[in-house]
């Protein structure tokens, strides 16, 4: 897969010790993206080696009822602790956590590195780059209603998209949310300022309605999911 002449790295990790600190740095110092995938049930990885929790992570990881809800958050919040820590040199309770004005977190650092953080389910992932990204993850059910959520949502062009191949309702609701992750906004945005304007290989081109530019999303599958990835 390639990002205007970059190529975007895609782990699919089974624990933490997976997170090969030399290569992430050397792919960062060349600007590739780089995305981890887990699947957090039990079964498929080694949730106790997802260790690098802050103590107020530690404390609101209790908030979650569901085993899935705290496997994801500890997850993704120990992979993006650990590579931070190692990159900046540090401690975690060290990194300096911030949200930005739509509530996206964020952790200061002065080589500009960026984070974002999706899950859907069983899977959970971890997306780091020298430049603002958003990633997203959905999994795909095959009894969704996806026809009423489109109509309410969605686009003309959008619907047309979807009435192609039923499977590109999820391309498109993912490559949707992980550019609206990287404008920072989420769903503060409306999605029907957004509707594909085409296809390339590997990627959705999304038109931005409200200035009328075209946005590259990357897309990639991983067994029952979609997966998107967006960059500036």
């Amino acid at each position: 897969m390639n990002t205007d002449g970059e190529r975007l790295k895609l782990y699919h990790i089974t624990s933490n010790e997976k997170v090969a600190i030399p290569e992430v740095k050397d792919l960062l110092n060349k600007g590739i993206p780089q995305i981890f995938l887990v699947n957090t049930n039990r079964g498929e990885c080694r949730i106790e080696s997802f260790r690098y929790l802050t103590r107020e992570e530690e404390g609101l990881l209790g908030s979650y009822r569901q085993e899935s809800d705290q496997n994801n958050y500890r997850v993704t919040h120990s992979i993006v602790n650990y590579i931070y820590a190692n990159v900046l040199h540090c401690g975690i309770e060290e990194l300096l956590f911030g949200r930005g004005k739509y509530q996206k977190p964020f952790i200061s650092n002065d080589l500009n590195y960026h984070y974002n953080i999706a899950h859907s389910k069983n899977f959970a992932l971890v997306g780091i780059h020298g430049r603002e990204l958003g990633v997203d993850i959905e999994s795909i059910d095959e009894g969704l209603d996806y026809k009423a959520i489109a109509r309410d949502l969605f686009a003309q062009e959008d619907r047309e998209y979807i009435q192609r191949e039923p499977g590109n309702f999820f391309r498109l609701w993912v490559a949707k949310e992980a550019y609206l992750k990287l404008r920072g906004t989420g769903f503060y945005s409306d999605l029907k300022e957004l509707a594909v304007k085409g296809e390339e290989e590997g990627k959705i081109i999304l038109l931005d309605k409200t200035s009328g530019s075209c946005h590259p999303v990357f897309m990639t599958e991983h067994l029952s999911c979609s997966i998107g990835f967006s960059c500036l």
